[in-house]
């Protein structure tokens, strides 16, 4: 721990007991803030929260790059939340570094966003939900939540119900029809709409789009919060060549340039695989008027040149300026031991049949060398380590009693939900199993039979014009991307 203050209630302890020279790191902090300290193992990030939070149960690290590496200081600043005892003083730190960064505009006037790259398990959820109730505090009381599944819509509830934003509402956008939000008929004045990537690019049979949707119902002047949450998934913005950019990625990107006053934050563990994948985050101020570059072809090119050390200077650098925060759990008093299994002998067998096999089939190749390409033996030695991934995977199972299709399924679910069969007549439980019921009712009549219902569903009437209108003909959408979009 950071001791005590000395009874000093201006100052405040750094994360680190002491500096490198053994005293300890101060830094001046607002009389009416009471400060705690920062649970973060190996990083000097100095911040200033309201006493009495609790405590992350595990303790936050940095990687040796970043650990060093302190965000400006002005970033002590006094968070407005309310219910302090129920959030923990690590996810108030994430809030005080994004609420400072979004006190200011880049230089094309647009306001500056934060990336929260924090790994699994620090919360970045809870991050989230503090922020959108820390605006509520103050008069923002409409925010953009776009993530990866609608099934997501719980867990952003449940962090809501975390922090005490248990008065704000989370709408789906996927249940709610395209007219105006703010409608009577609709009648969302406020609260957490609740998206998803798929929803984001949605259109309508009469031209209407999520998009539009969304745009009129913040306003041009909105400067509530815009998370995008899992924004990896708009990374390919910016594609390699010969390709085209996804729908996601430009609309992720108009979004932005549509609400300029927005408050953005991106958030996700793995923001960008490379350096392209980063083309949608605009309002990071890597690239444009007031840097080193002009655009994003710029930035691409030179961290394309200076290669794995550049990106890491730039991590650095963005977490320097205040626009970057990457935590993980710390391992610290962790153990962990490895437990090796024997095989039984028969799959001591098979695995040893499998061996030589894949050897035979080498010693062929190398003997046509001449004629097998590069190619070939990337796809020898990727299906190899398929194969014996698969191997050692059944090896920890028992034997599966039937196999199991996936379209089959799917297809089952979908028109049994559709069309369902008659109820099952009733019998006593010793006349029939469960099974056999089961099968008399698929076979019982073949009007109804599986392949009947099939039928019947390929030749359902589509609903007149007549039948339908703007409020009518609307339907819950669906979540499964399209290949374009799928990562």
């Amino acid at each position: 721990g950071g001791g005590s203050n000395g009874g000093d209630s201006n100052r405040v302890y750094n994360a680190d007991d002491e500096d490198d020279d053994g005293g300890s790191m101060l830094r001046d902090a607002p009389p009416h803030v009471s400060p705690v300290q920062l649970p973060c193992v190996n990083c000097k990030t100095t911040v200033t929260v309201p006493n009495g939070l609790s405590r992350f149960p595990c303790p936050h690290c940095n990687t040796e790059l970043q650990a060093p590496t302190l965000p400006p200081p002005e970033e002590v600043n006094e968070v407005a939340i309310e219910v302090e005892q129920e959030e923990d003083n690590g996810g108030v730190a994430g809030e005080t570094f994004t609420d400072y960064r979004h006190q200011h505009h880049l230089d094309d006037g647009t306001r500056a966003g934060f990336f929260i790259g924090d790994g699994a398990g620090v919360g970045k959820g809870r991050t989230i939900a503090g922020l959108i109730w820390e605006n509520w505090q103050h008069g923002r009381r409409k925010a953009l939540w776009i993530s990866v599944g609608s099934d997501l819509k719980f867990d952003a509830r449940r962090d809501l119900d975390d922090v005490g934003a248990t008065c704000i509402k989370v709408h789906a956008l996927n249940k709610l029809p395209y007219s105006k939000l703010d409608s009577k008929s609709v009648g969302i004045k406020d609260g957490v709409i609740f998206l998803t990537y798929s929803s984001l690019i949605a259109s309508s049979g009469n031209g209407s789009s999520r998009l539009q949707q969304l745009v009129q119902w913040c306003g041009l002047k909105y400067d509530g919060l815009i998370v995008f949450d899992e924004c990896h998934k708009a990374k390919n913005l910016v594609p390699e060549a010969g390709k085209k950019p996804t729908h996601t990625g430009k609309a992720v990107l108009e979004l932005q340039e549509r609400l300029p006053e927005a408050r953005v934050i991106y958030c996700s563990a793995t923001g960008a695989s490379e350096p392209r994948n980063l083309g949608y985050g605009v309002r990071l101020g890597l690239w444009g008027a007031g840097t080193s570059f002009n655009d994003f072809s710029e930035f691409l090119d030179a961290m394309h040149k200076g290669g794995v050390g550049a990106l890491e200077l730039v991590a650095m650098d963005m977490k320097a300026r205040g626009m970057y925060v990457c935590r993980t759990l710390s391992y610290k008093e962790s153990e962990f031991e490895v437990v090796e299994v024997p095989l039984e002998a028969k799959m001591t067998e098979i695995y040893k049949k499998a061996a030589e096999f894949w050897v035979e089939l080498r010693v062929v190749l190398l003997a046509e060398s001449e004629n097998v390409g590069l190619e070939l033996w990337s796809r020898y030695w990727g299906n190899h380590q398929r194969f014996f991934r698969s191997i050692c995977m059944s090896a920890k199972g028992t034997e599966l009693d039937d196999f199991i299709s996936g379209p089959r399924e799917l297809l089952l679910t979908f028109v049994e939900e559709n069309y369902p069969l008659p109820e099952k007549p009733e019998s006593p439980p010793e006349e029939d199993s469960v099974d056999e019921l089961q099968r008399k009712r698929h076979s019982a009549n073949p009007d109804v039979s599986f392949k009947g219902r099939v039928r019947k569903a390929a030749k359902r009437e589509p609903t007149s014009d007549d039948e339908s209108s703007e409020e009518s003909d609307w339907e819950p959408e669906s979540e499964v991307e399209s290949d374009e979009e799928s990562e």
